[in-house]
């Protein structure tokens, strides 16, 4: 019996589905999403991208959750491997992690971090393949509107509490993670936003 190949989905791949302002990717995204209804695939999408599909504003959501519903797939438990390799990158890069999944009423930051009197609010992207793009290119600006205003939210909280960070400069990084195989390459890109 011959092994089906593995393809891995993210975000920005079910996203280009429903991507009329770029209709050369939405038409090659068609093509492609046709080919894995054949069932010739073993195709896997992380919790990650799951999550993401479901916070897109209404219609685009249905559409993409129907498109989903259409080939087969399996569903991997990515989050804490993926955050756990960027804090490990980060920390020997000499940050000191101060909070891991930061969440609050209106939303969360991957990972909160500081060094040199710098905090550093950090998204964490993963892709299992940059055929359709780079993880930062994920972070369109409705997402960094939300992580700008968690960001601000934790600096109320703390400086409201105990004057913590009030000297501190802040910026804004992302954490690339792109797996190739079995091995991954890490990204550091400092302001991102």
């Amino acid at each position: 019996m011959l092994k089906r190949q593995k393809i891995y989905l993210d975000t920005s791949v079910v996203s280009h589905l429903d991507a009329s302002d770029t209709p050369e990717k939405m038409a090659d995204t068609l093509l492609f999403w046709e080919m894995l209804k054949q069932n010739g695939y073993q195709v896997i999408i992380s919790n990650i991208a799951i999550a993401e599909i479901t916070k897109c504003d209404e219609p685009k959501r249905s559409f993409l959750l129907e498109k989903l519903s259409e080939i087969d797939y399996e569903i991997v438990e990515e989050n804490d491997e993926i955050l756990s390799l960027a804090e490990k990158y980060l920390d020997d890069k000499g940050f000191r992690i101060i909070q891991r999944n930061y969440r609050c009423k209106i939303g969360e930051i991957d990972l909160i971090c500081e060094k040199d009197k710098v905090l550093v609010f950090c998204e964490v992207k993963s892709r299992r393949s940059i055929v359709f793009g780079i993880p930062a290119e994920a972070i369109d600006s409705k997402k960094i509107r939300h992580i700008r205003r968690v960001a601000s939210w934790f600096l109320t909280q703390k400086m409201c509490i105990n004057r913590l960070y009030s000297d501190y400069d802040m910026r804004f990084d992302v954490v690339e993670v792109v797996f190739v195989n079995e091995e991954f390459e890490l990204n550091h890109v400092e302001n991102a936003f």
